[in-house]
């Protein structure tokens, strides 16, 4: 089946006549009529009945004619959006990510560099999506961390998903409290002293497993544990409870809110980098979001000295682009 012959048969069926339609299309009646032959031939079905009163739709038609317009219509999109792009081609660029402030002040500063003339995308989303949009090619880059739980299984899921890791930077697990929660002011904790409080975690939504969770040690014993899925609920839950979270301890006084950040005693480290296809080539767009993320990285590392920048991050910062 082709989408001249789909175009024929719509033709057909808006004009009530083969004549009428072959008139339109500035093809003969019989290049129509071979058409609606062999689509019929093919699916089995009569599309039009022929009377002397002229054509008509049977009921297997009236259903035809809907997928074809969908086909029809989706086909016409494509070619249009493909063709705008060709005449104003956009800068794009697709990230999915856990929960990083640095990555999405990354995103921020790619974004002021192409104020116009782009089209980007950024998804803090579950940690399967992040990986399911890298292998689907909705996104460019996925950003997500390894750790002793999830890095055997994520890492033999990535091979045979034909995508590979790359180490950004690595951290000893921090609490995460509120300035004025009870934990703020010790200079390390012991994981006994998380237990009497409720443990805030992000949703995995129907994937949630130890293998896909963003936060380390996440079967740690704990009063109550709230899941929420947008790092600003987040905040305002540290803020205002006596609950923690683990990370990174990469929270930068971002938009205003404030945290405080305990290194935790464990023998854990948690490995946050980026994911990419193998046979996909990486954009510039991609090389200049990763060139802001590791500038972050860097100077976040050298300020602070929570992070610990990889090989990879100082690559980054040497880079240049070719076009």
């Amino acid at each position: 089946m082709q989408l001249r012959q789909l175009r024929y048969i719509l033709a057909v069926a808006e004009c009530g006549s083969i004549n009428s339609a072959s008139q339109r299309l500035y093809v003969s009646q019989s290049s129509v009529s071979i058409a609606i032959q062999e689509v019929e031939r093919e699916l089995n079905i009569t599309i039009f009945n022929r009377s002397n009163r002229g054509i008509e739709l049977t009921g297997d038609g009236v259903e035809f004619i809907g997928y074809a317009r969908e086909v029809i219509g989706q086909t016409d999109r494509m070619l249009n959006h493909y063709q705008a792009k060709k005449e104003t081609p956009l800068a794009r660029l697709s990230v999915s990510a856990q929960h990083y402030p640095l990555a999405m002040q990354a995103f921020l500063d790619i974004v002021d560099i192409f104020n116009e003339g782009c089209e980007f995308t950024y998804r803090e989303t579950y940690t399967s999506e992040v990986i399911d949009d890298v292998k689907s090619f909705r996104s460019d880059l996925g950003i997500i961390y390894l750790g002793s739980a999830n890095r055997s299984y994520i890492t033999k899921l990535l091979e045979t998903s034909h995508m590979e890791f790359e180490s950004l930077f690595r951290a000893k697990p921090h609490v995460i409290v509120s300035p004025m929660h009870p934990l703020a002011e010790e200079s390390k904790l012991e994981v006994k002293q998380l237990a009497k409080y409720p443990r805030f975690v992000y949703d995995q939504g129907r994937e949630s497993s130890v293998y896909y969770a963003e936060e380390p040690l996440s079967n740690l014993p704990c009063t109550s544990r709230i899941a929420v899925s947008d790092y600003n609920t987040l905040l305002q839950l540290l803020t205002r409870g006596r609950g923690y979270t683990i990370g990174s301890g990469a929270l930068p006084n971002f938009a205003g809110n404030s945290t405080a950040s305990v290194p935790l005693e464990t023998d854990e480290v948690m490995n946050v980098g980026y994911i990419t296809r193998v046979d996909r080539k990486m954009s510039v767009q991609s090389h200049q979001f990763l060139q802001l993320f590791a500038r972050r990285i860097a100077d976040y590392g050298e300020y602070e000295g929570i992070l610990v920048p990889s090989k990879k991050v100082f690559e980054l910062l040497d880079w240049q682009s070719d076009e």
